[in-house]
This record gives structure tokens, sequence and C-alpha cells, in this order.
């Protein structure tokens, strides 16, 4: 499977949306994702950026979203949990145990409004009823739009003998109803089906 290598988080890293600390110019990216409808497999149809940073207690996951007419952008949830049908978002599934069949699902829309849930029955179900400790913050420029999500180790549950995670990046732009994603870019595949996902490697020793 794909691999992106985890970045160093450094203290002074600022949550604000913006992709503009140092750490992550230094990070590997995902540079692009494949379009899962209205064409599989294909090239999206706009530019995503995937990087992610951690440290022994936190884990931060930076997305840009390119677009080149941001006035478009499709935005209206506020609340959590909201579900984010309808709208603009990006989802990032993370399987802390390289199992395929559980895991985490962290979603967020341009407004910040946060979605999590709980992966089990082999991607097929998530329980929105969990709500896990951390933060997002997204911000619009002439570009599109980006998000910074950080999520504190102490949230997750993991093996703490695995030196890298399954892990999963799908957005959706609404307007074109346009589904991408980084692997398992398949129409009868879910991006909560953690044994489709690619890998999240170079994660340091998470204190526990």
């Amino acid at each position: 499977p794909p691999r992106l290598r985890v970045g160093e988080l450094s203290d002074d890293l600022i949550l604000d949306g913006h992709l503009d600390d140092a750490a992550w110019a230094k990070a590997d990216a995902i540079l692009g994702l494949t379009m899962v409808e209205p064409d599989e497999g294909v090239a999206a149809s706009m530019g995503t950026e995937i990087r992610v940073l951690a440290n022994s207690t936190t884990l931060v996951i930076g997305i840009l979203c390119r677009d080149p007419n941001p006035a478009a952008i499709v935005s209206r949830s506020v609340a959590r949990d909201s579900g984010q049908n309808g709208e603009d978002h990006v989802r990032v599934v993370l399987g802390p145990f390289r199992d395929g069949r559980s895991g985490y699902v962290f979603a967020v829309n341009p407004s910040g409004a946060r979605y999590d849930g709980l992966i089990s029955s082999n991607g097929e179900r998530t329980d929105s009823s969990w709500d896990g400790i951390w933060e997002a913050k997204t911000a619009r420029n002439g570009d599109g739009w980006s998000v910074e999500m950080r999520i504190p180790i102490r949230t997750l549950r993991f093996g703490a003998e695995l030196e890298a995670w399954d892990f999963n990046v799908e957005r959706w732009i609404e307007r074109l109803q346009e589904r991408d994603r980084w692997t398992g870019a398949a129409r009868d595949r879910k991006v909560t089906q953690t044994l489709h996902a690619g890998l999240l490697v170079g994660l340091p020793r998470f204190d526990l």
C-alpha cells in the first residue's frame, strides 16, 4: 500500500487552519487523490494535499483543498456530528490496530464543523455517538480551503507495538458531486474499510 511518512511536530505550531508553519513545509505530503465518483479511477479534478505531524503526545493532520472558485464552496453545518451530507468536507480514517476491522473517522467541513466516530464490522459500521477529544481549525483563501486537525494521542486506543497505522483520506466536493480518495478509490469500497487504506509510517513512540 502507499505510504505517508509523519513529520516532526514542534511545540510552537499554531492551530489556525493555515498550513504556513515551518513544520508543514518540511513534512512529506500526499499531493493528489483519485476520483471515486462520478468517474472512477481518474485523477481528481482539484488538488488536495495532505500532511501529518506527530510527537509523543499529539497527532496533527493538515489538509489543503484547492478550489479555483472558492465562492462556490458549499458549507452550512456548524454543529458537531451533523453528518455533513450535502456540503464540502474531508474525512480522515485512522486504523491504529491494523486489523482491517476497526478504526476512527474524523471529518471537518470548511466552516469547522466536526464529525467523528468509531469504525467497526470491517468498516461497514460507524458509531457517531463516540465523541473524542480533538480540535479542528479551518481557513479559506483564494486557493480554496484548508484544515488542521489536532488529535491528542490519549483520545485513541492503539497497538503500542506498531510502527505504522492504517490511514486514508477522502474529500467530497458538493457542487460537482465528486468524491476523491487516497487509496481504495472504487465505488464498491468505503473509506472506512481500513483493509483498503494506505499506511502512516514513521510514527514516534507515543506516551501511554
